[in-house]
Parts: structure tokens; C-alpha cells; sequence
């Protein structure tokens, strides 16, 4: 809370994401060198998967399922336990891509189409959502209790809501000029954004 580093650890790649998974665990996410998990107690990384996989934005279903978007592939996900990747978007995507998470939704960003896309954990497309008068770059993108989809938009300098079914959007405009990265607190209900501002 008061803006000082709690951890650091040294991830073997360019570390891009990361999500707690549980008040001891986190999934950091690497360009070139997959998903690394961190045991926030011994403060070193526990296990590593698709070590030499080009992994952008990641999330969790659940304890032992990560989501992730992986460059050229799409949206996949990773049992823990057993290491069996299930696809539930098959579409190239580009570098940046960030994925998140709601019951039984996946949403998506894809910044070079200026797409944010739901679909089900069963693989089916529920909406996707495409205005560049309001929505450029979309880059990070996370989910509120109600599952409003919050977008951050690079090229847009502001930040998008959505609403759960996709069909009803909200700009904020954040004084940010670059923003990139996005995160929801359920718990106390605070958005946190980061941003490449000077």
C-alpha cells in the first residue's frame, strides 16, 4: 500500500504477466520461456511449463488450470497437475495479447484487430467487441464481481468498460497517455492501472 515492492524474484525470461492464484502462489508469464510458477513464501520459482513458448497475457480458471494467450496459437489452457493443454481460441494472435477470466467466460484483447472477444471455457464465441472510435490498442483487461469486462486502451489513452454481454460500453478517460496494464481488487472494489507515461 504504500507503492514499496513486497517481493522480487528473478523469472528466467522477460516476465510479461502475472496472477495470484492463491494467497501463496503466483503465474508469471514470459515471452520466450512459458509460464513460471512463484511460491511466494520460499520467494523462488516452484515449477515451469512450455518453457520455450512466446506466453503474453495469463489467468486462472482455478487452482490447477491457467489461461493463457499464446503468440500465433490463441487462447489455451494448462492443467498444473498434469501439464495437458486444452485449446479454447484457435486464432494468431499477435504479441501483447492479455486474457482474464469470469465463471465460465474467457475474454481476450487483440491489439492489432482492436478486439475485445468473450467466449465460453467450452470454446464458444458469446461477443466480441470492435470500436476504434472508442477502443485502440487494447491491451490488459480484467473483470469486475458483475463481470464488466475493464479494457485498457494503449492507442486509445483511456480505459473501456463493457458490460457482461458485450453489447453496452463505457469510456473512461484516465489522463493516462499510454495505458497497458489493468487490474480489478473484488475485494475492495479498486481498479489499478499501469501505463508507460513518462
Amino acid at each position: 500500500t504504500n507503492g514499496q515492492a513486497d517481493l522480487t524474484i528473478n523469472t528466467p525470461g522477460f516476465s510479461f504477466d502475472v496472477i495470484q492464484i492463491n494467497d501463496t502462489k503466483l503465474a508469471v508469464s514470459c515471452h520466450g520461456s512459458g509460464i513460471h510458477l512463484i511460491d511466494i513464501k520460499k520467494n523462488a520459482v516452484s515449477n515451469s511449463f512450455l518453457r520455450s513458448l512466446h506466453i503474453f497475457g495469463i489467468s486462472f480458471r482455478d487452482e490447477d488450470n491457467l489461461i493463457y494467450c499464446q503468440m500465433g496459437v490463441g487462447v489455451r489452457m494448462i492443467r498444473i497437475s498434469d501439464g495437458i493443454v486444452t485449446d479454447i481460441v484457435k486464432e494468431e494472435l499477435p504479441a501483447l495479447c492479455y486474457v482474464t477470466t469470469f465463471g465460465d467466460n474467457v475474454i481476450h484483447t487483440n491489439l492489432e484487430t482492436n478486439t475485445v472477444t468473450c467466449h465460453d471455457i467450452n470454446r464458444k464465441k458469446k461477443w466480441s467487441f470492435k470500436n476504434e472510435s472508442v477502443l485502440r490498442n487494447p491491451r490488459g483487461v480484467t473483470t469486475d464481481n458483475r463481470g464488466n469486462v475493464y479494457v485498457a486502451g494503449s492507442g486509445s489513452g483511456n480505459i473501456l468498460i463493457i458490460s457482461a454481454d458485450g453489447q453496452n460500453h463505457k469510456e473512461i478517460k484516465c489522463g493516462l497517455r499510454s495505458p497497458f496494464g489493468i487490474a480489478y481488487d473484488k475485494t475492495n472494489g479498486t481498479l489499478l492501472v499501469a501505463s508507460y507515461d513518462e
